[in-house]
């Protein structure tokens, strides 16, 4: 009876110091849209975390997150386009599945943005964190960080617009030899490094780049405060 009567009272708090020992994961998340053919928008706003969209086949995008411990509001216009909202401070990592024509509009206030193999136009801004852009074969693309690294590997398509900018890290593009576009390279404090691209130069310097492959159709930008510049052939 002596026995018994230990285990009545142990017991019990054994089985709390393993519930408070191992906390069970938060439960993932999965959201999935029906888009336009061809027309699809996403915009995403996310606090604390990283973003990262990748081409699916189809017509649908599809939200993912491993662990959901901040609320994630996902939802549909009647126009179809589908918003994405991530509030609270806990880190919530997204991954997103989208058509490769989709229009992104991705804000991170503290996160890692990457996109890949994308075509429709882009318009990515973190102010913490590094923004990565591979495979891009867009008209139209805007990214910039405050405090990270931007960098850029795809086509320049005629007439097209590609802006990168950073505060204080580093701005590199890798394009293709024959692209065709003007440059605007400048950097305050880093470095220019386009030298090996083969340019025709109208302007030269320490701080301020200004030059042209083929005859110069699309505009190419690359600015940053305190950190370098530079740009690849591909």
């Amino acid at each position: 009876m002596k026995n018994l009567s230990w285990e009545k009272k142990v017991l019990p708090g054994l089985l709390l110091l393993q519930v408070l020992t191992f906390p069970v994961l938060a439960q993932g998340y999965s959201k999935s849209f029906r888009v336009p053919s061809g027309s699809g928008e996403l915009e995403v706003v996310n606090k604390m975390g990283s973003v990262s969209v990748n081409v699916a086949e189809g017509n649908t995008i599809t939200v993912t997150a491993k662990q959901t411990e901040a609320p994630i509001n996902a939802t549909q216009s009647s126009q179809g386009k589908v918003k994405v909202t991530v509030t609270g401070n806990a880190t919530v990592d997204l991954v997103i599945n989208v058509p490769t024509s989709t229009a992104l509009d991705l804000t991170c206030i503290k996160g890692e943005l990457t996109i890949r193999n994308m075509s429709g136009p882009i318009r990515a801004r973190t102010t913490e964190g590094d923004i990565q852009l591979s495979g891009i074969r867009s008209s139209k693309v805007e990214a910039g960080s405050s405090s990270g690294n931007v960098s850029f590997s795809g086509d320049v398509l005629p007439t097209g617009s590609y802006t990168l900018k950073s505060f204080s890290g580093r701005v590199s593009a890798i394009l293709p030899a024959s692209s065709d576009f003007k440059l605007q390279a400048s950097s305050n404090n880093g470095g220019i490094d386009v030298g090996s691209y083969g340019l025709s130069f109208d302007k030269q310097s320490d701080k301020q780049v200004e030059g042209k492959s083929g005859a110069g159709h699309a505009t190419v930008t690359l600015w940053t405060q305190e950190g370098s510049v530079q740009l690849r052939r591909r």
